[in-house]
């Protein structure tokens, strides 16, 4: 007989999965029990519980208090709680979390109240507090890839079509515009998105873009459009969606480099698809919660639609739990992430795009494609230095949060993994790169997420065969 377990089962666990939240999720709001331990024998005892019920509550309005910029049927679209329906706790909880993931407002104030207005009926309050999540930046720099490099661009993540400058309809508007001295690398980009369209749980978007990359083995130049489709599922439960897509994109690979690439120009028809499971309750400090997807990008080449030819699949998963609180915040949290990719052609004489390929090390800023990051190891260090069709990472992150706000802070100390292979039958998933270390990572309000980390590699790098040792790296978006 374990007494703590018992009194948790009964009236309160982490889970919700209690006796009494099946009250509380029932429109049993003042629901309460009555133990009696009757001792039968000298090693049993007999349990007889009795339930007062109550009255059965209803919910008569919900209201929302402090939005100054995101409309109410934003917020509202969002919610699990509806005028008409019977309480339910659970309904409340998965409302914050979802209003969290928005990452509009201030996490430390985003709450509910429950106003009684008689011994049947009630009012729900969300009361949030407005936080900028608008990023815009112009910067100029030198990287030893593109010699003198300049950036501008903004991100607008509660933007609104209709009215512009007043924003607030939850839709997505972003431009970049990257470039590096003597045009060895440029790049400009422009995406919106709708993620509910008609008022439906449907997202619709689009991007442009593009790209020019000369940087060793590298000479490429793409250009394309995307057009991205998705929805959110209620089965197996309200965290999936499913999102599909297509893509078309001219390549040009310059015959400066042909030793690892083939030259030439190609076009590219792409099928893109995933599946995704997020419940975390936070996108920037999740402090419970977790994140999977899988996704897919099919070039039909093989099919003989363009003349690009790979299948590229990738898997992410993530998962958080709170180790310790602070007045009742959550403050520290163990982070555990790993993810999977490959890719390959469906013929035998394929020529993969090498901007498709993996890439890890660093933060990958430098390179101007993306690159897994890998910290304690130098940009593009790990794996083949042409690009591998194999990658692993693992990483485990214990995160200290300083400030949620004004300025969202926190601290880390980091344990990390990985590895990029050439090809599936050459994969050692135990032959990894092993780094530690620890970091900072905030979120300005002009700039968006910013970190720091310092760490150590305890391996040889791929490039050079010597071993990593300490690194210091400064990232963004990350």
């Amino acid at each position: 007989y374990n007494q703590e377990k018992f009194q948790q089962n009964l009236n309160g666990n982490k889970e919700n999965t209690d006796a009494m939240s099946l009250y509380f999720d029932s429109g049993y709001l003042f629901a309460r029990n009555e133990i009696q331990e009757v001792r039968i024998e000298p090693d049993s005892i007999d349990f007889y519980i009795r339930i007062y019920e109550g009255n059965r509550v209803t919910i008569r309005m919900v209201d929302i208090v402090g939005n100054t910029k995101t409309k109410d049927k934003v917020i509202r679209r969002e919610l699990y709680t509806y005028p008409g329906d019977y309480f339910n706790r659970t309904a409340i909880i998965n409302s914050i979390k979802a209003l969290g993931r928005l990452n509009y407002f201030n996490p430390e104030t985003l709450r509910p109240d429950v106003k009684m207005v008689d011994n049947t009926r009630v009012d729900i309050v969300y009361r949030v507090e407005e936080r900028s999540t608008d990023t815009f930046n112009a910067s100029i720099g030198f990287a030893g890839s593109f010699g003198l490099t300049g950036a501008i661009g903004f991100s607008f993540n509660n933007f609104s079509l209709l009215e512009p400058l007043k924003g607030g309809a939850g839709q997505l508007f972003n431009f970049n515009l990257e470039f590096g001295q003597a045009n060895r690398y440029r790049t400009i980009s422009l995406g919106f998105t709708e993620p509910w369209l008609f008022d439906d749980p449907t997202t619709l978007g689009f991007n442009l873009y593009d790209q020019r990359i000369i940087y060793s083995p590298i000479d490429l130049r793409r250009t394309g459009f995307g057009l991205n489709l998705g929805r959110r599922l209620r089965w197996p439960d309200d965290y999936f969606r499913v999102d599909g897509g297509f893509r078309v994109q001219r390549n040009n690979v310059g015959t400066g480099y042909s030793s690892y690439y083939r030259p030439g120009v190609t076009t590219e028809f792409a099928v893109v698809g995933s599946l995704s499971r997020i419940s975390l309750d936070n996108l920037f400090f999740p402090t419970s919660g977790s994140r999977f997807s899988i996704s897919t990008d099919f070039a039909l080449g093989g099919l003989g639609i363009g003349t690009t030819d790979f299948l590229k699949t990738e898997l992410k998963f993530e998962i958080n739990q709170t180790v310790l609180k602070i007045n009742e915040q959550p403050r520290v949290v163990l982070n555990v992430s790993s993810n999977w990719g490959y890719i390959t052609g469906l013929k035998s004489d394929t020529s993969i795009n090498p901007i498709e390929l993996f890439y890890m090390g660093g933060t990958g800023l430098s390179s101007g494609f993306p690159v897994t990051p890998l910290r304690g190891y130098p940009d593009q260090s790990v794996g083949p230095r042409g690009g591998g069709k194999v990658l692993a990472r693992h990483f485990a992150e214990l995160r200290f949060a300083v400030s949620l706000d004004p300025m969202p802070i926190y601290f880390y100390g980091f344990v990390e993994s990985g590895n990029v292979w050439s090809d599936l039958n050459k994969t050692d998933p135990f032959n990894l790169k092993r780094s530690a270390g620890v970091g900072v990572q905030l979120f300005l309000q002009a700039l968006g997420i910013i970190g720091f980390s310092y760490g150590y590699g305890f391996d040889k790098t791929d490039d050079t065969g010597q071993l990593s040792g300490w690194r210091f790296l400064f990232h963004i978006g990350q």
